[in-house]
């Protein structure tokens, strides 16, 4: 008889557990956002791969307008970014968090600013970015994962010129 009150004590827990709850699921995501927002403006490009990785599941999927990638081609063309450019800005901010059957979705809004690394043979070039996008995070034992990234709107500043995707 204890055992199965304890079983069932147990499947409390875990499913209470899967279930999150929007405030503090948004402090603990918001918290990833602002790790990785630090490693880009430290120009720490180990470290931000690194925890990509960690942070990702293993079919973890970005949805821009060109298509679907996954996170070895993000990893890839970020890598290609960070040798180009040093990042002058990076925030996310979270606008809304709602439950899904698995975790959680989260609308953010990203800003990117970047600019050319000085050199004597080019003039600075700058980039900066306001995208609007959904994140479907997920947990998998105490740590959240990012599932899916879709960009939804994109504003793109280049040099004082404003182009919106």
């Amino acid at each position: 008889m204890l055992n199965s009150k304890a079983a069932i004590l147990m499947l409390i827990v875990v499913s209470a557990s899967a279930t999150a709850q929007p405030s503090s699921a948004k402090s603990q995501i918001q918290s990833l956002y602002d790790k990785a927002g630090s490693l880009l403006i430290r120009q720490d490009v180990k470290g931000f791969v690194k925890f990509l990785q960690e942070t990702r599941t293993p079919g973890y999927i970005y949805i821009s307008k060109q298509g679907r990638h996954p996170l070895n081609e993000l990893l890839k063309s970020m890598a290609m970014v960070l040798s180009t450019y040093r990042v002058s800005k990076s925030s996310v901010q979270i606008n809304k968090i709602t439950n899904s059957k698995d975790g959680v979705i989260v609308a953010v809004t990203t800003i990117l600013g970047l600019e050319t690394k000085p050199t004597k043979a080019h003039t600075k070039h700058t980039v900066e970015q306001e995208v609007h996008g959904e994140d479907s995070w997920v947990r998998l034992g105490t740590k959240w994962k990012l599932k899916l990234s879709r960009i939804v709107t994109e504003n793109v500043i280049e040099d004082g010129r404003t182009g919106k995707q």
